[in-house]
């Protein structure tokens, strides 16, 4: 099991830096455009769909740490997990 749970870290820091990157990228793109961007519909349409998919990503990155902890709150591991999950992503959500 606990091959599985290293995989399963590995692949959420990966995946964690993969949305980061984004983030970073969304920023660069968008800081201080959307006023003039709101006014071109489809500019403004891509927007928010590349925000909508950030969004879901960080959610999909924090719910494996929240079920563990979920499944047993005495598990003081799942619940540091679950922190350090949450705090990586507030600091990529900071770009945004």
């Amino acid at each position: 099991m606990m091959h599985l749970l290293k995989s399963r870290a590995e692949m959420a820091i990966r995946q964690f830096e993969t949305a980061e990157e984004r983030a970073k990228a969304f920023s660069k793109k968008y800081k201080g455009r959307i006023k003039d961007i709101a006014e071109k519909i489809p500019e403004f349409l891509e927007c928010i769909r590349e925000y909508e998919e950030l969004a879901k990503s960080f959610q999909r990155l924090y719910a494996f740490p929240a079920l563990k902890f979920s499944a047993d709150t005495r598990d003081k591991d799942a619940h540091d997990w679950q922190n350090q999950v949450q705090e990586k992503i507030s600091m990529a959500e900071n770009y945004l």
